[in-house]
């Protein structure tokens, strides 16, 4: 299938990608947004694929998310064994 053809676009590719918003009880970072890869095959991913994945990610995320977002303090860090977008959430005022 090529790429865009999916039904939703959740389906369309080899990666699958999600935000997940968490109050973040118990981390040092507090509240934010886990980041959610998961990848659509059949085949066994090693960890030391995942790894290379998910460090790819994070590096594309840092990068590009101060161009996308600039008008909020940002930053992707590594919380425990998840990757967050942590910062100012705030929608400015009311």
């Amino acid at each position: 299938m090529k790429r865009g053809k999916g039904s939703n676009p959740s389906f369309d590719g080899l990666f699958s990608t999600s935000l997940a918003f968490t109050l973040g009880y118990g981390s040092k970072y507090g509240r934010g947004y886990v980041v959610n890869i998961d990848v659509r095959t059949l085949e066994r991913v090693s960890q030391y694929d995942m790894a290379k994945i998910n460090g790819e990610a994070f590096s594309f995320i840092s990068r590009n998310l101060k161009d996308v977002i600039p008008e909020h303090k940002l930053e992707v860090v590594q919380d425990g064994n998840v990757m967050k977008i942590v910062g100012d959430f705030s929608l400015g005022e009311v």
